[in-house]
């Protein structure tokens, strides 16, 4: 997954951060973001660790094998982001792994 052109827009009283995410392994492009109230502005900004946390689950789901953002992220939440989505990623396959016996059952299948 590719997420690119993080930008700050002001629109109908509302402050919003938003990047486009592109996925690699089939045609998908979607913009993404975030927004509060414009006098909540302070709170939010355009930067690309919000982008990575915000999508990495996304990108697994997807079968994504990276996430590329543009900029520059953090190298201590990267590295921490990427335990814990192996660690997610291995708990996640064990319980799939746990229910494909009653899956099959429930399917009728052997």
């Amino acid at each position: 997954m590719f997420i690119r052109d993080i930008q700050a827009k002001h629109e109908d009283g509302q402050y919003r951060v938003q990047a486009e995410a592109v996925l690699e392994g089939r045609p998908l492009r979607e913009t993404i973001f975030f927004s509060v109230p414009s006098e909540q502005a302070d709170w939010i900004r355009p930067e690309p660790n919000a982008f990575m946390v915000g999508t990495a689950i996304a990108a697994m789901w997807n079968g994504e094998s990276r996430l590329a953002i543009e900029g520059s992220v953090d190298p201590q939440l990267r590295t921490r982001l990427t335990i814990a989505m192996r660690l997610f990623q291995t708990e996640h396959a064990l319980k799939l792994y746990r229910l494909r016996p009653f899956a099959k059952k429930l399917l009728g299948r052997n």
